[in-house]
């Protein structure tokens, strides 16, 4: 059986390319800023609270399926 199979979105796979397409862009107001790199997160790499903390620390934007997961946002 697949984990969390009914949390799937449908068009993930256009997301992805999409995402991918635009990832380094910039976009962002602050010149400063080279753009952003999409990372898929994976609880099975993070064991801690610690963990968790630093993956979302310094996420500046976080897409997903409705559910628990999200609850991770206020790390970011």
């Amino acid at each position: 059986s697949v984990e969390n199979q009914g949390r799937r979105v449908v068009n993930e796979d256009d997301l992805w390319r999409l995402l991918k397409a635009w990832e380094g862009a910039g976009g962002d107001p602050d010149p400063g800023e080279a753009g952003y790199e999409v990372v898929e997160f994976d609880h099975r790499n993070h064991t801690t609270v610690a963990s968790l903390v630093q993956f979302f620390h310094g996420a500046r934007a976080l897409i997903g399926p409705h559910g628990g997961c999200l609850t991770n946002l206020v790390y970011m």
